[in-house]
């Protein structure tokens, strides 16, 4: 062998190794992103403090409320558990309609009423 071919050789090792590793570092990063989101579910869990804080709720009207069953928690042993995404749900669904909203739905319950017919009355 020439010392050309050493040296390509030793440019076409050099160059292999930065690929792979670059490609290492890439699945690697890749990985670390999928398990971070794979994880964030798991870390969604609050205590009864961090539940509190998070709805704005003193931690006595908290117990009040989880012992009526009105807002979703988990209890293992004497702990209580609130989900993240679970409390957000829940408060989403005690949005208000609004004036408007009651409005349109209003006139749509008119509007297939009069489609439908009136509902008889009983004499």
């Amino acid at each position: 062998m020439t010392i050309s071919n050493n040296l390509l050789i030793e440019e076409l090792r050099i160059e292999l190794s930065a690929i792979v590793e670059n490609s290492v570092r890439k699945v690697l990063s890749e990985s670390d992103k999928e398990l971070s989101s794979n994880l964030a579910g798991v870390n969604d869990f609050l205590d009864i403090q961090e539940a509190s804080r998070f709805l704005g709720l003193a931690v006595p009207t908290l117990y009040s409320k989880v012992s009526q069953r009105l807002v979703p928690h988990s209890k293992r042993g004497k702990k209580l558990f609130f989900s993240k995404s679970e409390l957000i749900q829940w408060i989403k669904d005690g949005n208000r309609k609004t004036l408007s909203d009651i409005q349109v739905d209003a006139e749509k319950f008119i509007s297939t009423s009069k489609k439908n017919g009136t509902p008889k009355t009983k004499s």
